[in-house]
Parts: C-alpha cells; sequence; structure tokens
C-alpha cells in the first residue's frame, strides 16, 4: 500500500463499506471489521469499549484475529497504545515497532505484533468515546498517512452504527418499561 491514489483510497472504503443493509448491531460491526481486515491486510482488527468511567480496561465488541473472529476478552490500557488512543490522539500510529515502544504490554509482545493503528470512536455519553477501533499487524505499515486518515474515517463510521445501536437498545428497553 506504499502509492495509493486517491481512487485507491475511495475503492478500498467502498468495498469496507460494502455491507448488507439488513445488518445491523453486533453483525454489521462483525461484517465492518472483517472487511478492515481482508481489504488492508490486517491480521488483527477490532473494536471495544471502555468497561469504566476511568478508562482503565478495554471489553473488546468483536475482534478478528487472522482469518476468522476470535472470543472478545477484556484488556487493561494501562502501558499499552491505547490508553494515547482515550486520552487525546485522534489517531495514535506507530507503523513499527510497537512492542519495542510498549515493552509492557504483553498482548503486543505475545501476539508479535510490529504495527499499531488505533482511533477513538466518539459518541455522546459520560466519557465522550463509545469505544475504540484498533488495526494490529505483524508487518509495518508502510503508509502511515494513509492508515491514520482511513482509520480516522472508518471510526467516524463505526461511531454512528454504535450510537444507532445504542439508541436502538435504549428505546428497546424503555418499550419494555411500558409494556
Amino acid at each position: 500500500m506504499k502509492n495509493i491514489s486517491a481512487q485507491n483510497v475511495m475503492d478500498i472504503i467502498s468495498e469496507i463499506l460494502d455491507i448488507d443493509q439488513n445488518l445491523i448491531g453486533e453483525e454489521y460491526l462483525k461484517q465492518f471489521i472483517k472487511n478492515i481486515a481482508l481489504k488492508l491486510d490486517i491480521k488483527y482488527v477490532l473494536i471495544g469499549h471502555p468497561t469504566d468511567k476511568e478508562l482503565t480496561n478495554i471489553q473488546t465488541d468483536v475482534v478478528w484475529a487472522k482469518d476468522g473472529f476470535a472470543n472478545n476478552f477484556t484488556y487493561e490500557l494501562k502501558n499499552t497504545p491505547c490508553e494515547f488512543v482515550l486520552t487525546g490522539e485522534r489517531v495514535c500510529i506507530h507503523e513499527s515497532n510497537v512492542c519495542v515502544d510498549f515493552p509492557d504490554d504483553l498482548l503486543l509482545q505475545e501476539m508479535n505484533i510490529e504495527a499499531y493503528v488505533g482511533a477513538p470512536v466518539l459518541a455522546k455519553n459520560e466519557t465522550g468515546v463509545s469505544s475504540i477501533l484498533v488495526l494490529l499487524d505483524e508487518k509495518p505499515m508502510e503508509n502511515k498517512n494513509f492508515f491514520i486518515s482511513i482509520t480516522e474515517f472508518l471510526a467516524l463510521r463505526a461511531s454512528a452504527e454504535i450510537d444507532k445501536k445504542l439508541i436502538e437498545d435504549n428505546l428497546k428497553k424503555e418499550v419494555e418499561k411500558q409494556t
């Protein structure tokens, strides 16, 4: 992905967002991260949300790992690149050597991750962040600006879907209360 034209970027985004309109919520997000992984040739993609207001842990909502979906898990943010995503940076990228930059992140070490890009998925809640979109790979990300731009755009799309899901969940709860 070294030399990418504007048309190539638009084609890639179009392919990632080519998702059945009938899919909603978790099923939509699963197809979304699968498309990201396949179209960008990334080994791991996940969306997760903070488990507390202090932003100490992330609980994954959907995880793509190498060739398929993986079980969700919780991880501590301290000493991880994700910690920086949730404390102010729009997009945090380590196009190589992320294991060297974060030697205390045991998950990165175990997975032998070379490159990381993460973006906050913004929402209207107490923390201002509903989730985080993370792309991890075992090889360097050669076009830093491309990965920053596309991850930021995809995080915005994920935000819209997650907000929609939260609204639907809240409406369902209200209907259940009333009936």
